[in-house]
């Protein structure tokens, strides 16, 4: 078990988080039971489900209809190193001294970092279609892409979970993810917070090229992007 449970802050809005560690050559037919046994864990009907397979494989959430929530990990002949319990977790039943071993294999485990040499000829393409949608009045689409953008990219590209970044970067990181956020629909108010996301952008890729040893990227349609964008 991990997260807040397991770390003795829970209260009646607290998801219940646990890791299953199935014997070798029995993960798949645990899977294909997976609902039932989160009926079992919640002590009542299943009315949501779902896998989480972006935060992992063989991750899958479940809910009651009082919004009580089971967060289900399975693994299988040993435990995975992952975010979810890098954090801590409290073990119910180690037969194999599995937890052991998983402690041991966290020491020197690090999240796998973004990926920014991948997206970041799509973030400029993002960018560039914020500034023209601002260009065209629709202010709503441009206020809610800049949050996306803070939180899909630029967050993680800093070395935060989106979930943990009060926890995790600096109280002044933090003020400058804020204040960048535009406070308002207005045009100005707008093109101000455009240009400060975009450059938080720039300044998380050194970031990340610093923090991972990787090369930074430089796409080519970056500096045609920044143009326009400074001359809103």
């Amino acid at each position: 078990m991990y997260g807040s449970v397991a770390q003795g802050q829970a209260d009646e809005w607290s998801d219940l988080d646990l890791l299953v560690v199935a014997g070798t050559g029995s993960r798949e037919s645990l899977w294909a039971e997976r609902e039932e046994w989160a009926g079992r864990i919640l002590a009542g009907p299943v009315v949501l489900s779902g896998e989480l397979s972006w935060q992992r494989p063989y991750r899958y959430a479940a809910y009651r209809a009082d919004a009580v929530q089971l967060d289900l990990t399975i693994d299988e002949g040993h435990a995975e190193p992952w975010r979810g319990v890098a954090d801590g977790f409290v073990t119910i039943s180690d037969r194999d001294n599995l937890a052991d071993r998983l402690r041991a294999d966290l020491v020197d485990w690090k999240p796998r970092p973004a990926e920014a040499d991948i997206k970041d000829g799509p973030t400029w393409v993002w960018l560039k279609y914020l500034a023209g949608r601002l260009r065209r009045g629709q202010f709503w689409m441009v206020r809610c892409g800049l949050a996306s953008l803070s939180y899909e990219r630029i967050v993680p590209l800093l070395g935060a979970s989106p979930n943990a970044m009060e926890t995790t970067l600096s109280e002044a990181v933090q003020r400058q993810l804020h204040e960048a956020l535009p406070a308002s629909d207005d045009p100005a108010e707008l093109a101000r917070g455009l240009r400060a996301t975009t450059a938080l952008y720039v300044q998380a890729l050194d970031v990340w090229a610093n923090r991972t040893g990787r090369s930074r990227p430089h796409h080519p349609m970056a500096p045609a992007v920044l143009s326009r964008i400074e001359q809103l």
